[in-house]
Protein backbone atom coordinates (compact mmCIF):
# COMPACT_ATOMS: atom_id res chain seq x y z
CA UNK A 1 0.00 0.00 0.00
CA UNK A 2 1.13 3.68 -0.30
CA UNK A 3 3.31 5.05 2.29
CA UNK A 4 4.15 3.71 5.35
CA UNK A 5 1.08 4.01 7.04
CA UNK A 6 -0.79 1.79 5.06
CA UNK A 7 1.53 -1.27 5.69
CA UNK A 8 -0.44 -3.98 6.99
CA UNK A 9 0.42 -8.05 7.72
CA UNK A 10 -1.29 -9.44 5.19
CA UNK A 11 -2.45 -12.89 5.19
CA UNK A 12 -3.48 -14.21 1.55
CA UNK A 13 -4.99 -17.70 0.73
CA UNK A 14 -2.85 -20.02 -1.22
CA UNK A 15 -4.26 -20.48 -5.17
CA UNK A 16 -1.65 -22.61 -6.57
CA UNK A 17 1.91 -24.21 -5.87
CA UNK A 18 4.06 -26.45 -7.78
CA UNK A 19 5.15 -28.87 -5.46
CA UNK A 20 8.95 -28.92 -5.38
CA UNK A 21 8.93 -25.52 -3.62
CA UNK A 22 9.82 -23.12 -6.69
CA UNK A 23 6.99 -20.89 -6.18
CA UNK A 24 3.64 -20.17 -4.77
CA UNK A 25 0.79 -18.36 -5.76
CA UNK A 26 -1.53 -16.52 -3.23
CA UNK A 27 -4.65 -13.91 -3.68
CA UNK A 28 -4.57 -10.78 -2.05
CA UNK A 29 -7.36 -8.47 -2.75
CA UNK A 30 -6.56 -4.65 -3.37
CA UNK A 31 -9.26 -1.75 -2.39
CA UNK A 32 -6.57 0.83 -4.34
CA UNK A 33 -6.84 0.67 -8.21
CA UNK A 34 -2.64 1.09 -9.07
CA UNK A 35 -1.58 -0.19 -5.46
CA UNK A 36 2.34 -0.15 -4.56
CA UNK A 37 3.49 -2.91 -3.13
CA UNK A 38 6.84 -3.52 -1.18
CA UNK A 39 7.85 -7.05 -0.52
CA UNK A 40 10.65 -7.77 1.58
CA UNK A 41 11.99 -11.54 0.88
CA UNK A 42 13.92 -13.60 3.46
CA UNK A 43 16.13 -16.45 1.58
CA UNK A 44 17.80 -18.77 3.23
CA UNK A 45 20.17 -21.66 2.18
CA UNK A 46 21.63 -19.38 -0.99
CA UNK A 47 24.92 -18.99 -0.09
CA UNK A 48 27.50 -20.97 -1.19
CA UNK A 49 30.91 -20.79 0.14
CA UNK A 50 33.54 -20.13 -2.16
CA UNK A 51 36.37 -21.49 -1.94
CA UNK A 52 34.36 -24.47 -0.34
CA UNK A 53 37.74 -24.79 2.28
CA UNK A 54 39.88 -22.22 4.05
CA UNK A 55 42.69 -22.00 6.66
CA UNK A 56 41.95 -20.62 9.78
CA UNK A 57 43.38 -16.80 8.40
CA UNK A 58 41.98 -16.88 5.32
CA UNK A 59 38.25 -14.76 4.55
CA UNK A 60 35.15 -16.60 4.50
CA UNK A 61 33.94 -15.56 0.99
CA UNK A 62 30.98 -16.47 -0.24
CA UNK A 63 29.00 -16.56 -3.67
CA UNK A 64 24.88 -15.90 -4.07
CA UNK A 65 23.33 -16.59 -7.45
CA UNK A 66 19.53 -15.40 -7.55
CA UNK A 67 18.00 -12.96 -10.21
CA UNK A 68 17.71 -9.21 -10.88
CA UNK A 69 13.65 -9.45 -10.91
CA UNK A 70 11.56 -10.53 -8.53
CA UNK A 71 10.15 -13.63 -9.75
CA UNK A 72 6.37 -12.93 -10.39
CA UNK A 73 3.88 -14.52 -12.65
CA UNK A 74 2.65 -10.90 -13.31
CA UNK A 75 3.56 -8.11 -15.40
CA UNK A 76 5.93 -5.43 -12.92
CA UNK A 77 5.73 -1.94 -13.84
CA UNK A 78 8.93 -0.93 -11.91
CA UNK A 79 11.10 -2.74 -9.67
CA UNK A 80 14.07 -2.25 -7.32
CA UNK A 81 16.32 -4.88 -5.30
CA UNK A 82 18.42 -4.02 -2.64
CA UNK A 83 20.61 -6.71 -1.36
CA UNK A 84 22.11 -6.31 2.19
CA UNK A 85 25.49 -7.74 2.67
CA UNK A 86 27.49 -9.44 5.71
CA UNK A 87 30.30 -7.01 5.08
CA UNK A 88 31.43 -4.30 3.05
CA UNK A 89 33.91 -5.81 1.22
CA UNK A 90 32.64 -7.31 -2.10
CA UNK A 91 34.88 -9.21 -4.90
CA UNK A 92 32.80 -8.73 -7.66
CA UNK A 93 29.12 -8.85 -8.98
CA UNK A 94 26.72 -8.61 -11.57
CA UNK A 95 26.86 -4.82 -13.37
CA UNK A 96 23.27 -4.72 -14.70
CA UNK A 97 22.65 -1.08 -15.69
CA UNK A 98 21.35 0.52 -13.22
CA UNK A 99 22.86 -0.58 -10.36
CA UNK A 100 25.15 0.92 -7.42
CA UNK A 101 27.10 -0.63 -4.47
CA UNK A 102 27.07 1.80 -0.90
CA UNK A 103 29.12 -0.20 1.48
CA UNK A 104 27.33 -3.15 2.33
CA UNK A 105 24.48 -2.33 0.16
CA UNK A 106 23.94 -3.78 -3.45
CA UNK A 107 21.08 -2.13 -5.63
CA UNK A 108 19.75 -3.39 -8.51
CA UNK A 109 16.76 -1.32 -10.77
CA UNK A 110 14.79 0.50 -10.72
CA UNK A 111 14.07 -1.75 -13.86
CA UNK A 112 10.78 -0.55 -15.92
CA UNK A 113 8.04 -3.02 -17.46
CA UNK A 114 8.86 -6.57 -16.60
CA UNK A 115 7.47 -9.18 -17.94
CA UNK A 116 6.14 -12.07 -16.09
CA UNK A 117 8.41 -14.95 -14.59
CA UNK A 118 11.55 -13.10 -16.14
CA UNK A 119 14.96 -14.09 -15.10
CA UNK A 120 18.04 -12.28 -15.29
CA UNK A 121 21.38 -14.40 -13.48
CA UNK A 122 22.83 -12.33 -10.64
CA UNK A 123 26.14 -13.12 -9.15
CA UNK A 124 27.45 -11.63 -6.10
CA UNK A 125 30.84 -13.04 -4.81
CA UNK A 126 31.40 -10.99 -1.01
CA UNK A 127 32.82 -11.74 2.32
CA UNK A 128 31.62 -12.50 5.22
CA UNK A 129 32.76 -13.90 8.13
CA UNK A 130 29.32 -14.46 10.09
CA UNK A 131 28.92 -17.43 11.66
CA UNK A 132 27.08 -20.02 9.29
CA UNK A 133 24.86 -21.76 11.98
CA UNK A 134 21.97 -24.05 10.29
CA UNK A 135 19.38 -25.83 11.95
CA UNK A 136 19.51 -29.56 11.52
CA UNK A 137 16.93 -30.99 13.58
CA UNK A 138 14.96 -30.35 16.91
CA UNK A 139 13.86 -33.01 19.12
CA UNK A 140 10.92 -32.10 22.02
CA UNK A 141 10.06 -34.22 24.69
CA UNK A 142 7.38 -33.48 27.06
CA UNK A 143 7.00 -35.92 30.02
CA UNK A 144 3.46 -36.02 32.06
CA UNK A 145 3.71 -37.52 34.98
CA UNK A 146 0.64 -39.50 36.98
CA UNK A 147 1.43 -36.91 39.71
CA UNK A 148 0.96 -33.80 37.87
CA UNK A 149 4.78 -32.73 36.62
CA UNK A 150 5.40 -31.79 33.40
CA UNK A 151 9.28 -32.37 32.22
CA UNK A 152 9.97 -30.69 29.00
CA UNK A 153 13.60 -31.35 27.48
CA UNK A 154 14.76 -29.82 24.33
CA UNK A 155 17.34 -30.53 22.25
CA UNK A 156 18.60 -28.63 19.16
CA UNK A 157 21.66 -30.09 16.91
CA UNK A 158 23.64 -26.62 14.93
CA UNK A 159 25.55 -27.33 12.17
CA UNK A 160 28.37 -25.03 10.46
CA UNK A 161 27.42 -24.86 7.14
CA UNK A 162 30.16 -22.07 5.80
CA UNK A 163 33.35 -22.76 4.25
CA UNK A 164 35.32 -25.90 6.06
CA UNK A 165 38.28 -25.70 7.71
CA UNK A 166 41.75 -26.85 6.66
CA UNK A 167 44.54 -27.80 9.37
CA UNK A 168 43.87 -27.38 12.84
CA UNK A 169 42.22 -24.33 14.38
CA UNK A 170 44.56 -22.28 16.87
CA UNK A 171 43.41 -20.54 19.77
CA UNK A 172 46.87 -18.32 19.72
CA UNK A 173 46.25 -17.69 16.58
CA UNK A 174 42.89 -16.37 17.01
CA UNK A 175 43.78 -14.49 19.86
CA UNK A 176 46.77 -12.50 18.18
CA UNK A 177 43.88 -11.91 15.22
CA UNK A 178 41.07 -10.21 18.11
CA UNK A 179 43.03 -8.03 20.12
Amino acid sequence: AKGQKNLLPVSAPVIESNGDGNYTLYSIKMTEKNPTIKIVVVLTDILIPFPAEISQNDKQLVKLYDSHYYYSKYPTKTQKSSIKLASSNVESYTRKVPHSNRGNIITFGPYIDIEPEQWSSCLIHSQNHEPFAKLSTVQTDIEVSHWGSVSIEEVVELQHSGAKLIGGWSRFDYQMRHQ
